[in-house]
C-alpha cells in the first residue's frame, strides 16, 4: 500500500514544480512576490472552503485551539513563506534551480525532523546511507543549478 503514498508524493512534487511556474507568471502580471502569494493562497482558500462545505467536513477549530500547542497554527505562515520565497527565487534562478534547492532543504530538514522525532514524527535516525543520499542530492542540486 506504500506505493499509493509514493504516487501521492510524486503528484505533490509535480504540483509544487508547476505551481512555481504558474505563480511566477502571475508575479509577472502583478509585479510582486508577496501579492502573488496572497492571490495564490486566496484562490486555494476558496477551493478548500468549497470542498469542506460540499463534503461536509467538520471543522472543530475551538477544540484544536484548546488542545494543541501554539505551533500547530504556524502551517499557514510556513506555507506563505514557502510560496512567496519560491516565487522570488524562481524568478531569479529558474524553475529547476529553485526546485532543486528547495528539495535539498526539504530533505535535510526532514531528516533532522525524523531523527529527533520533532512534531510527532516517528524517530528514524540519521545513518551513513541516508547521509550519502543527502550528499548525492546536494551534489545534484549544485550540478542542476550550475550547468
Amino acid at each position: 500500500m506504500k506505493w499509493f503514498f509514493f504516487l501521492v508524493a510524486y503528484l505533490a512534487g509535480t504540483c509544487a514544480a508547476v505551481q512555481v511556474g504558474v505563480n511566477n507568471s502571475l508575479r509577472a502580471a502583478l509585479g510582486s512576490s508577496i501579492s502573488t502569494a496572497l492571490v495564490s493562497f486566496g484562490v486555494g482558500t476558496v477551493v478548500l472552503l468549497g470542498f469542506v462545505l460540499l463534503a461536509r467536513i467538520p471543522m472543530p477549530l475551538a477544540q484544536a485551539a484548546a488542545s494543541g500547542p501554539f505551533w500547530i497554527w504556524l502551517g499557514g505562515v510556513l506555507g506563505a513563506t514557502f510560496v512567496a520565497a519560491s516565487i522570488l527565487v524562481a524568478a531569479n534562478i529558474g524553475a529547476a534551480g529553485a526546485m532543486v534547492w528547495i528539495i535539498a532543504a526539504q530533505l535535510i530538514t526532514s531528516m533532522l525532523l525524523d531523527h529527533y522525532g520533532f512534531f510527532g514524527f516517528h524517530v528514524r535516525e540519521i545513518n551513513p546511507v541516508r547521509v550519502v543520499g543527502a550528499l548525492l542530492l546536494l551534489a545534484g542540486a549544485f550540478m542542476v543549478s550550475r550547468y
